[in-house]
């Protein structure tokens, strides 16, 4: 009886230890999901901007040298919404 009990203790431990590791690593999951949709979320910042730059300098060439530009995509930019 006295092994049956003790045995039933290790299996207890042991499946409290394997949820407890569960639940370490979806914890975990979740934190890399929520840097890696931050670090996405940062980038389309960085995208926008740069396009936004492109943008202006294409416009600022287009109205300096108008003649050389013209038919030029600078003129058909498209500001990120």
């Amino acid at each position: 009886m006295r092994k049956l009990i003790g045995r039933t203790n290790i299996e207890d431990a042991l499946k409290r230890l394997e949820k407890l590791s569960n639940d370490e690593a979806l914890t975990a999951t979740v934190q890399v999901l929520e840097a890696t949709d931050s670090i996405d979320n940062k980038m389309e910042q960085i995208v926008d901007g740069a396009q936004r730059v492109l943008c202006l300098v294409s416009t600022a060439k287009l109205t300096v040298h108008a003649e050389r530009y013209k038919g030029s995509n600078a003129k058909n930019c498209q500001w990120p919404q």
